[in-house]
């Protein structure tokens, strides 16, 4: 189900469960861009494996492919990475959108990325830049933000590090531990 004026997709597994959808589709993940496609549906998807979606499914994550794929996953940007659509989608999801009166369902944010924590970060009263393997609360009433790296391989050296994935995964337990229940 795509919600109009917001373009997010939490795939096929929400269709089939519509209003029955377990609590993870309070969680909404965000990157920036897919290589693979623009439509709402292909955003983090976790396929092929070594895709930023496989491996934040599979690797991040740990989650079962059905589980993620409940999940609300959005980009930031269709095509290439433009920095003004960024800030500019990124306070869509962080306050809903207003000109089509839709509130988002998710309290929260998982941001991917430093271009798409700057993004968030410009839609909001900070100042000083986030650190990856945060968690915050940014003044949006019912909003929390987890900033993770990136999950590409490209980003070997920060989750090559001892304990990453662990890090990250008690990260975003901490903020929606529903994901795991």
């Amino acid at each position: 189900m795509t919600r109009p004026g917001l373009e997010i997709h939490a795939g096929a597994v929400r269709q089939r469960l519509g209003d029955s959808l377990p609590p993870t589709c309070r969680v909404l993940l965000v990157g920036e861009t897919n290589p693979y496609g623009a439509e709402p549906e292909f955003a983090l998807y976790c396929a092929p494996a070594n895709s930023a979606g496989g491996r934040l499914q599979r690797l991040v994550l740990a989650l079962p492919r059905t589980q993620y794929l409940a999940i609300w996953r959005a980009n930031l940007c269709d095509g290439g990475f433009d920095r003004d659509e960024a800030r500019a989608r990124a306070a869509r999801l962080l306050y809903g959108d207003v000109e089509a009166r839709l509130s988002s369902p998710w309290s929260v944010i998982v941001m991917l990325g430093l271009k798409v924590s700057e993004a968030f970060r410009a839609s909001t009263a900070a100042v000083e830049r986030w650190e990856p393997f945060s968690a915050m609360d940014v003044g949006v009433p019912g909003r929390r933000l987890v900033y993770l790296p990136h999950p590409s391989g490209r980003n070997a050296a920060t989750w090559g590090e001892a304990g990453a994935f662990e890090r990250a995964r008690e990260l975003v337990r901490a903020a929606a531990p529903e994901l795991w229940t």
